[in-house]
């Protein structure tokens, strides 16, 4: 005689076997979950004991419905269809009765089991979340497979909905402060982390630009500035050199305040611009969008520097600006030393509009476009007249910073002296010198269709 054969030929040892495999659901499945959650190096351990909890609920299931058609079907079923014995009819041949005791029930049999797996099934992942899919990568990353383990990585700094991104995050604050891991994991875990911060501020500024001001998206950066960023200025002085540039940048993305103060120490202590520490000092404190920085950040500005560091102060010195114009709707309310600083930066772009190298100009007249300042207006008309600006084309420049996606100035394949003009446009408001300027060019003609037409529209004609 089988197993289940024996089993189900007693109500009684039906529920005795039906309590047993639920109290093993009861007890076991949390130690069991734990275990691939926060132990398990080995996806098919995980498997295995997925698989094992599958059969137990599925035999738990078949055992209830045994137990259940038995005091529901008629005509002694479970001795009839389970146990396959021949049973003597309990009513004449010829009436209902007879019928129903004769019907296997088959459909009904098996619409309980799926009823009882789905109950137990949904039951034990709600309270464990033993069959979630994110056990997998948490298991990925505990064992020793490094390639792997940067595909996953990648992964989650790709996830975009509430749900993924939650998980992410939760995931990859693990790996990063895990010095078990190699050294090259961990920097990805924290550049995926940046990934998503990037994410998650970008869409609370796209929000907030919008009229909105409450999204799932600015609770996850509000409980990140609370948790992570402390973390970071806690553990920056021991971090390896090889995190030392993510973590400060994290810093930066985070826009958190007290941070500031290590990001300049971090510029004066760093040998030069082409340092790590350096380079990631500059693009924290651009990725901070706070005005008060704008003064450290225009300190910086030099036409000696390499193209690389020249993006990334200019870079830095655009989403300052942004922030100062955000902060002060009245620029002459501003603080003296910001509005000192503001007009350091239209004089050094200013200079930068005859610069030998095209990219530079493209830049620098991105840059005036920003500050709004007359003080650059007559640069920008020289620069407009310059010999080789005419039929120039700007690029998009690109401020390498350590995580997220780069920091870019301006828009690709736009004219140069279209540029120049959408820079002066900015400016133009009731200024007479400006409207002269306009006549004259339009009438003088030779114009490109672009520029022609945006000189059309600044001068209202």
């Amino acid at each position: 005689m089988s197993l289940f054969r024996w089993i189900a030929g007693s109500q009684v040892r039906l529920a005795i076997a039906a309590l047993i495999g639920v109290a093993v659901c009861v007890f076991v499945s949390a130690p069991a979950a734990d275990y691939i959650r926060y132990a398990s190096t080995s996806p098919v351990t995980n498997l295995l004991i997925k698989t094992g909890f599958a059969f137990l609920i599925l035999a738990t299931a078949t055992f209830l419905a045994i137990l259940v058609g038995d005091l529901v079907f008629p005509g002694r079923w479970r001795e009839r269809v389970i146990l396959g014995k021949r049973v003597a009819p309990v009513a004449p041949d010829d009436t209902l009765e007879a019928v129903k005791g004769l019907k296997s029930y088959y459909i009904h049999f098996s619409v309980m089991i799926a009823a009882f797996c789905v109950a137990g099934g949904g039951a034990i992942d709600n309270a464990t979340h033993m069959f979630s899919s994110s056990e997998y990568t948490r298991t990925v990353l505990r064992a020793n497979d490094d390639t792997q383990k940067l595909v996953i990585l990648t992964e989650l700094a790709g996830a975009r909905t509430e749900k993924d991104v939650a998980n992410a995050l939760e995931i990859l604050d693990t790996v990063w402060r895990d010095d078990r891991q190699p050294i090259e994991v961990r920097k990805a875990g924290l550049a995926a982390l940046g990934d998503q911060i990037g994410y998650l501020v970008g869409a609370v500024e796209t929000w907030r630009a919008e009229g909105r001001r409450e999204s799932w998206q600015g609770e996850l950066v509000l409980k990140l500035r609370k948790t992570l960023a402390d973390d970071l200025r806690k553990l920056l002085p021991g971090a390896p050199p090889e995190l030392r540039p993510l973590e400060l940048y994290l810093l930066g993305q985070l826009q958190d305040v007290q941070a500031n103060t290590l990001f300049l120490e971090e510029l004066a202590s760093s040998p030069d611009d082409t340092s790590p520490q350096w380079q990631a000092a500059m693009g924290a404190l651009g990725a901070a969008h706070q005005a008060s920085l704008l003064p450290q950040i225009v300190s910086k500005l030099d036409k000696a520097r390499g193209d690389e560091a020249y993006n990334l102060v200019a870079w830095a010195t655009q989403e300052s600006v942004k922030s100062f114009y955000r902060a002060y709707a009245e620029p002459e309310e501003a603080p003296e030393e910001l509005k000192k600083a503001i007009a350091a930066a239209v004089t050094f772009f200013s200079g930068e509009l005859t610069a030998d190298s095209i990219e530079r100009r493209c830049v620098a007249a991105e840059l005036l476009r920003f500050t709004g300042h007359v003080a650059a207006r007559d640069a920008l008309f020289a620069a407009f007249d310059a010999p080789n600006a005419k039929g120039a084309y700007c690029g998009q420049a690109k401020a390498n910073v350590p995580a997220g996606d780069p920091g870019w100035i301006g828009t690709a394949d736009e004219l140069l002296r279209a540029r120049f003009v959408q820079a002066i446009a900015t400016i133009s408001k009731g200024d007479l010198e400006i409207e002269k300027w306009i006549k004259a060019k339009l009438a003088a003609g030779g114009l490109d269709e672009t520029t022609e037409a945006l000189l059309k529209e600044l001068g209202g004609h």
